[in-house]
């Protein structure tokens, strides 16, 4: 496998079904999800378990520079066997755009979630036609915060984010 020029890092998933509401027949729901996304050249893609990387054994810090580097995407879709998060990792706004536009047109009833800057999410937002509808930061540990909204939308925003899982 090549290594791609990163230009952004994308990172489409859906977050774990709701038990009740929208994991029935869910896990092929979510391996078409992780099908899709390997049409437009991931850079990764699995769930907390399993990835195009497998697991091998004697890893030490310095094994990644000798390490074969060919991802085995049928495996990690068809290891895909219980409700869970999955993601892909994609490294141009392109193709994360295109393959967010064809999950968005197979309409699979599961939430999907974007992880990136917020321009970039505006971005796909845009190239998909669709807005989003919130925003979640993130900050360094020695972050100045000197490019956060004012300090009511980040009130809101604190307030929302603590209240969601109650709903």
């Amino acid at each position: 496998m090549e290594m791609q020029k990163v230009s952004a890092t994308i990172i489409l998933f859906l977050p774990s079904p709701s038990i009740g509401k929208n994991d029935e027949d869910c896990i092929p729901k979510m391996q078409q999800f992780l099908r899709i996304c390997t049409k437009y050249s991931p850079v990764n893609l699995g769930n907390g378990t399993l990835s195009g990387f497998a697991p091998e054994k004697g890893l030490n810090p310095t094994a990644h520079w000798k390490r074969k580097v060919a991802p085995d995407w049928a495996k990690v879709i068809e290891g895909i066997n219980k409700p869970g998060t999955i993601a892909a990792v994609f490294a141009t706004k392109e193709n994360a755009i295109a393959c967010f536009q064809e999950v968005l047109d197979a309409e699979f009833g599961l939430s999907v979630n974007i992880s990136t800057s917020v321009e970039n999410a505006k971005q796909v937002g845009k190239g998909c036609n669709i807005n989003r509808h919130s925003v979640e930061y993130a900050l360094a540990f020695n972050d100045p915060h000197n490019h956060l909204p004012n300090s009511q939308i980040l009130d809101l925003s604190t307030i929302v984010w603590a209240w969601d899982g109650f709903f």
